[in-house]
């Protein structure tokens, strides 16, 4: 069971953590914080800045990897033990032996444990049992049967563990592997037991084959090569191998010890996730493809439709009653409100498939704000929202594109009136901010939840609320303001709460060199 808090009657609680693996650094700090509240790890990547930083800070506890890129942890082993004979030392290690376990223990450490995922989450108890016992540290080993006890447990440890250990002669001819090989791949251990390592793997990759047999050759560390072996009906299993060259007394090479870890299960899934992608992605392609064609292909005889109709009103074929002029008003108003539809279709197809042309020039963005407003008031004026001018700076001139420009005002102020009711206020802004030319448009409405704010800007996608309900549209509108933004190499953000109103800031460079929009 693990306990509540490593010592009760202590606070704040110090570890210092020597480990320079990101990821088992992480899983060790996640470890200790998911079961105490006090404790606060120090993690430290190095043996240097382990002692500097032991000599300056004070620590209840250290728990330090053997195998560090500027030295041994067994050096900040023997280091702290000589400053402090009680407090408690975990040694850990990727690429652990009988004879390391040993070396450990005698060098100070109280313990010595193997990497893997269970070790990890035993740690907390390990060290708070430690502390609670107040274990007295024995710095050297004085009895055989003392060594065959260490020795036992580091067996059962290696045999425990999800992964396999192996090691080789100095002639790089297997002479050890442990029996989880059994479990994990279906091997007997003596089946491979003196064969060379490189004959045993089967390289998948042929820069990691050699990349492998240059540290062999070189007698230096390796981690993270992949390789498959074969299974005993044929099948293949692919294996992340890590290993590190071993030496006597006398610093003569002896070998390599190592750690091999079935991925088969993560590159399938791999495989699986990067079709299920490239589906996804080509469905996509094709529902962009058909919006496109389906528009273009309606638009044309719509056209058609409200050209008929502007003549009809016109009286050219002869006058019309007052029952025809209210039909063909309702007509002509349903087309148009189609073809914007339509036209969104387009706009949103042509921005997902990187083919809407962008054509840059110098456009003063306040002019353009001042037309979008007087296109815009007669909207406002209908629902009793005011429309108000405010910070604008005396420059701002930009590089634009300035049909897209007008868009992205227009979508944003339509939208902000669609999204408001009687006296609310929209307030439109454009200021440089740095490089950066800054477009705001403020509104007094109903405000977005702090939870569809990132999905707004989605296609086809409205916030489901009062006001949505009671207003047509595709829900394209900010798509298309985010992605003429992004052609432009700008950004847009939103600030909103509910019953507070909302902003929408769009940031586009000053200067901007003329290209093709791309958008992902």
């Amino acid at each position: 069971m693990i306990a509540d808090r490593f010592v009760p009657e202590t606070q704040n609680f110090h570890l210092l953590l020597v480990e320079d693996n990101e990821f088992d650094r992480a899983t060790i700090e996640t470890e200790f914080s998911r079961h105490t509240s006090d404790v606060t790890v120090m993690s430290i990547e190095g043996v240097k800045k382990a002692l500097e930083t032991f000599n300056v800070d004070q620590f209840d506890a250290v728990v330090t990897d053997i195998a560090l890129p500027d030295g041994s942890g067994l050096d900040v082993i023997v280091y702290i033990r000589s400053k402090a004979t009680d407090i408690p030392i975990l040694a850990l290690t990727g690429f652990g032996s009988e004879e390391m376990a040993v070396d450990a223990i005698k060098r100070g450490a109280n313990d010595y444990l193997v990497k893997s995922r269970d070790t990890y989450k035993r740690l907390p108890k390990l060290i708070a049992d430690m502390l609670r016992e107040k274990l007295p540290h024995t710095v050297r080993i004085q009895t055989t049967a003392e060594i065959d006890t260490l020795q036992a447990r580091f067996r059962d440890f290696a045999e425990a563990a999800s992964d396999w250990f192996w090691e080789t002669d100095r002639n790089h001819r297997i002479r050890f592997v442990s029996d989880s090989i059994k479990e994990v791949h279906g091997i007997q251990p003596h089946e491979i037991i003196g064969t060379e390592l490189t004959g045993f793997l089967i390289s998948g990759q042929p820069e990691h084959r050699a990349a492998l047999e240059k540290n062999l050759s070189e007698a230096s560390s390796f981690k993270d090569l992949i390789f498959d072996i074969r299974m005993p009906l044929g099948e293949m299993n692919a294996i992340r191998l890590n290993g590190k060259p071993y030496f006597s007394d006398t610093d003569e090479f002896l070998g390599f010890r190592g750690i091999g870890t079935d991925i088969t299960a993560d590159i399938q899934n791999a495989i699986e996730l990067k079709a299920a992608k490239t589906e996804a992605e080509e469905a996509n392609k094709a529902k962009t493809r058909f919006l496109a064609v389906m528009s273009h292909e309606i638009r044309t005889p719509l056209n058609g439709i409200l050209g008929f109709t502007q003549a009809l009103q016109a009286g050219i074929s002869g006058p019309i009653n007052e029952k025809q002029a209210e039909y063909l008003n309702d007509i002509a108003v349903s087309g148009e409100h189609l073809l914007s539809v339509l036209n969104d279709i387009l706009d949103i197809s042509k921005i997902e498939a990187n083919q809407y042309e962008l054509t840059f020039a110098d456009v003063d963005v306040a002019d353009e704000i001042s037309s979008i407003i007087h296109i815009v008031r007669p909207n406002a004026e209908i629902k009793k929202v005011f429309l108000e001018l405010g910070a604008v700076d005396d420059d701002t001139s930009i590089k634009a594109d300035k049909r897209a420009l007008r868009q992205i005002l227009l979508n944003l102020v339509s939208n902000a009136i669609k999204f408001t009711q009687a006296n609310d206020k929209i307030t439109i802004g454009a200021v440089r901010n740095g490089d950066d030319l800054e477009i705001s448009v403020a509104d007094t409405g109903i405000g977005i939840d702090a939870n569809d704010i990132d999905k707004i800007a989605k296609p086809f996608h409205q916030i489901e609320n009062v006001l949505s309900r009671r207003h047509e549209g595709t829900g394209l509108g900010l798509s298309i303001v985010k992605g003429l933004t992004e052609a432009h190499g700008g950004t847009m953000s939103v600030e909103s709460a509910i019953g507070e109103g909302t902003t929408i800031r769009i940031l586009l460079p000053l200067h901007h060199p003329s290209f093709k929009g791309s958008v992902h």
